[in-house]
């Protein structure tokens, strides 16, 4: 996909990624920590296994 494509779609990469992070909101359930996204609230991800958040940025 070409920028041209993703400005069409509603900005660059760096807009969408700052919009998508700004619409993720958390809670503490059982001494978890759960994000989910504000817009989208029962969209949910699951995994086998917790992962380092600055580790993936």
């Amino acid at each position: 996909m070409s920028s041209a494509d993703h400005e069409r779609e509603g900005g660059t990469d760096d807009e969408q990624e700052l919009d998508a992070v700004e619409s993720v909101e958390t809670y503490e359930a059982s001494g978890d920590i759960v994000f989910y996204d504000v817009r989208n609230p029962l969209a949910w991800v699951k995994t086998s296994h917790a992962v380092s958040l600055p580790d993936q940025l």
